[in-house]
């Protein structure tokens, strides 16, 4: 599917590739912001590899080589950005492009990922605003932990995504990842640049938010099968990141 927009025209990919499969060279004609749906995959530019999975963000910069490959996982599913770079560099006002292969799930992106999904207007100039915003504040990540770590690490995030709505704790995720819990909370921080419980919360305010906009439930039902223990903490955090009440960001959808 592709989709024009002013400044903007939006894709969707659809990839297949697994293990298997040799990694594959992109090259973006256009600056390139990409949501990843689904699946997981390694990312690697000039700025470094990375690993992308469900709520990461993909950049590329015109010109610039990135090769993708699946080294334990099958296929993957993106939306995708490609701006004009007149609209990129007035929205950057460098010249230098991105200055990140890719960012993790973060909260602070939640917000505008789901005004994305919805098809609000300008959300993908918004989004391209929150990116940019967040690659500025973001500082480099010390040594990167090895392989073996690495692989760990994935197990536990694919606990979060499978199994967000029950009560997880970081005992629960380190021993997925078979690490003690200070060893694998600086580990997860340096490869995904924020905390094993902020990441669980971004994805089931995600999850809550996609809800809320596709379905009548009632908002304490979705609140509670999102994983919230309460519907304080849950009305509390869903306005702290997007800057309204459940019930409010349901009238709107």
């Amino acid at each position: 599917m592709h989709i024009a927009g002013h400044g903007y025209r939006l894709s969707q990919y659809d990839c297949q590739a697994g293990p298997g499969d040799l990694p594959f060279e992109e090259r973006h004609a256009a600056p390139t912001l990409a949501v990843v749906r689904g699946g997981r995959f390694s990312y690697h530019g000039k700025h470094g590899k990375a690993l992308l999975q469900g709520g990461s963000i993909m950049l590329g910069n015109p010109g610039c080589h990135y090769c993708c490959s699946h080294e334990d996982s099958h296929g993957d599913q993106c939306s995708v950005i490609h701006f004009d770079s007149e609209l990129f560099a007035e929205a950057s006002r460098d010249d230098a492009g991105f200055g990140y292969s890719a960012l993790p799930p973060l909260a602070g992106l939640v917000p505008a990922i789901a005004r994305f999904d919805r098809g609000l207007p300008d959300a993908p100039l918004l989004l391209l605003e929150a990116v940019l915003t967040t690659c500025g504040t973001l500082r480099a990540a010390p040594g990167k932990p090895n392989l073996r770590e690495q692989r760990a690490l994935r197990r536990s995030v694919d606990l979060i995504e499978s199994a967000y709505a029950d009560p997880l704790s970081l005992d629960d995720l380190a021993r997925c990842a078979a690490m003690s819990r200070f060893h694998y909370l600086r580990c997860f921080r340096r490869v995904y640049a924020t905390t094993p419980y902020r990441y669980l919360q971004a994805r089931r305010l995600a999850r809550a938010a996609q809800q809320l906009a596709c379905s009548q439930e009632k908002i304490a039902d979705i609140a509670f099968a999102c994983g919230f223990g309460d519907l304080s903490t849950f009305n509390a955090g869903f306005k702290a990141a997007f800057g309204q009440s459940p019930g409010a960001w349901r009238d709107a959808a």
